[in-house]
């Protein structure tokens, strides 16, 4: 029940003083006073109810209609609109909420009392149906609007692309009925998963405001559940679908501020266009979707659906497939780059890296395939089949007067997996390894998600022995209090810093802050992605531990590796870079 002060503002919202209410209250009256104490610009007719805000629909009109003590003169007969009774409407807590008014003939003594009490109870009447219709109303806008957003729901969103499509004429050129935009956001799932749904709710509903700030009137933005939204747009063609997937684009890239930190979302757009893709919800939905992918997988932004797209989602499926069979079959291989400790020129370790030789496609980048064991949990036995690898040749290495310690990357899924301690552990002990000559390397962002899991998990780890490492250090938002508690060695600078170490001054000053932060916590520092001479002494004078990169080696098969390895065991002198 709204409180007394809110009841006092409804109330002042219709125009009226303490005393008018009172008077209103009290007993029907006749129009023309009724309108000397209500304000100007309201408008009052016998055939219809009023909100305030628009016309109540018929329906609820002949509900209250229906009511069959209202006397048969009142119903027919010479109306007189001068003379019209006009009774405010209240709902069960005493709100107003709309009107009714009711003309009689003028050749009557009027209004007797009997017509007053039939109207009063008429009004009751009319009550309940308003308020039934507005219950209706609200019922069924739940069942049709995003909860999160305010945005229209997927139901709604097919219902009115069905009705757009039954009206538009078959006739036209292709494209000139509607364009459907598919949206997916790019980081959102980081954003869920490390700062809680609570910042990924905030960010949901940032974009709602965002689309609706880029469309016109007769458009039609919905969400359609987690990171996905629609956009209908009734009548584009090719080139307006593109000019508004271009303005989503640079909404989204507008840096957005949740709960004092600053985000990038980004999102890829796929297209389509009736009647040219369809002339039916579902195919134009999943022709949006493959657009949709191969914006994301080509970092295009947004794609109009083409019919190549659907045979590269096959060529996607058969390449799940091949690398399950890969995989399997041990049909990959590893690659293993050094790193080197700057300052001495000394090895400090491998970093093994998988690569795929296909026998049809050639050796297919790790770009390519590593996300798609991401997405279909590939990624665990692939992981798995890479400790075994790595540990076997780190083996080989011991066995041939080698001391070299590997360097496996494990993804979030991995840490998630149960198994994980113990396939490590039993690797190890297979191999005959020592645990130190272990390093695993997880992101930034994989290891702040579900903080307290992974604390838990990563003490796991560090009790069996193996080192570990946080990769890709300076792209996530971790805090220094929570880098204090997780038993790491060994912070990874992420390569992007290093290509524009010696160009941009925000870089360098990121770097060095990194090289101190790991100096504080007790913690060796690696820089990725060094290329050149400039960039390593760079590097060298900002106190930078570690090195690696092309300028030091390219990733080599186990052969090549071995004879570099040998080579950097030499005196310092002779070791590249």
């Amino acid at each position: 029940m709204r409180d007394k002060e809110d009841n006092l503002h409804v109330r002042a919202a219709i125009g009226l003083s303490p005393e008018e209410d009172a008077r209103l209250r009290s007993t029907p009256v006749p129009l023309h006073v009724f309108q000397q104490i209500m304000q100007p610009e309201m408008r009052v007719s016998r055939s219809y109810l009023f909100d305030h805000r628009r016309h109540l629909s018929k329906v609820e009109i002949d509900a209250a209609l229906s009511f069959p003590a209202l006397p048969p003169d009142w119903q027919e007969g010479q109306w007189h609109p001068e003379d019209a009774l006009t009774v405010p409407l209240e709902d069960r807590e005493g709100h107003y909420i709309g009107l009714v008014s009711v003309d009689g003939p003028r050749d009557r003594d009027y209004p007797d009392l009997a017509r007053i009490q039939a109207l009063e109870l008429f009004t009751d009447h009319c009550a309940i149906a308003v308020e039934q219709a507005a219950l209706y109303r609200d019922m069924e806008a739940l069942a049709t609007t995003d909860a999160l957003t305010g945005l229209p729901n997927r139901a709604l969103l097919h219902n009115r692309l069905r009705e757009i499509l039954a009206a538009a004429p078959r006739g036209q050129e292709p494209s000139a009925a509607l364009a459907l935009l598919l949206l997916d956001l790019d980081r959102f799932k980081w954003i869920n998963d490390t700062l809680g749904h609570h910042t990924g709710d905030a960010v949901l509903a940032w974009v709602a405001d965002a689309l609706r700030g880029v469309v016109r009137q007769t458009d039609l933005v919905g969400r359609l559940g987690g990171d996905e939204f629609a956009i209908l747009l009734p009548g584009a063609d090719a080139s307006g679908a593109e000019e508004v997937a271009r303005a989503i684009q640079t909404a989204l890239d507008a840096p957005i501020l949740v709960e004092g930190q600053v985000l990038s979302v980004g999102g890829s757009i796929g297209i389509v266009l009736s009647p040219a893709h369809g002339v039916a919800v579902a195919p134009l939905f999943q022709h949006a979707d493959v657009a949709m992918y191969e914006a994301k997988r080509a970092g295009l932004g947004y794609t109009i659906y083409s019919p190549e797209h659907d045979h590269q989602d096959a060529a996607r499926l058969a390449l799940v497939s091949d690398l399950r069979r890969a995989i399997a079959a041990g049909a990959l291989v590893l690659h293993y780059q050094p790193k080197i400790a700057l300052q001495s020129r000394q090895l400090h370790g491998v970093e093994a890296l998988v690569r795929w030789p296909h026998p049809e496609h050639g050796l297919i980048p790790p770009d390519r395939f590593i996300p798609l064991a991401e997405q279909t949990g590939l990624i665990v036995p692939l992981t798995t089949w890479m400790l075994e690898e790595a540990l076997h040749q780190c083996r080989v290495w011991a066995d041939n007067g080698l001391t070299v310690e590997v360097a496996v990357n494990l993804s979030l899924r991995n840490l998630r997996d149960p198994h994980l301690v113990k396939t490590i552990e039993d690797a190890l002990r297979r191999h005959g390894t020592p645990p130190a000559r272990l390093r695993l390397e997880l992101t930034e962002s994989v290891v702040m998600t579900d903080v307290e899991e992974t604390q838990v998990t990563l003490a796991r780890l560090a009790s069996l022995g193996v080192r570990l490492s946080i990769d890709d250090f300076g792209t996530g938002y971790s805090s220094l209090a929570y880098l204090s508690r997780l038993p790491v060695d060994e912070l990874k600078i992420d390569r992007s810093f290093a290509r524009r170490l010696t160009t941009e001054a925000t870089d360098q000053t990121i770097v060095a802050s990194t090289i101190g932060l790991g100096r504080s916590l007790g913690l060796s520092v690696v820089a990725e992605g060094i290329e050149d001479a400039q960039t390593w002494a760079l590097l060298q004078q900002l106190g930078c531990d570690v090195g690696q990169g092309y300028y030091i080696a390219r990733p080599l098969p186990a052969s090549e590796a071995t004879a570099w390895l040998r080579q950097a065991g030499a005196p310092a002198s002779q070791v590249s870079a």
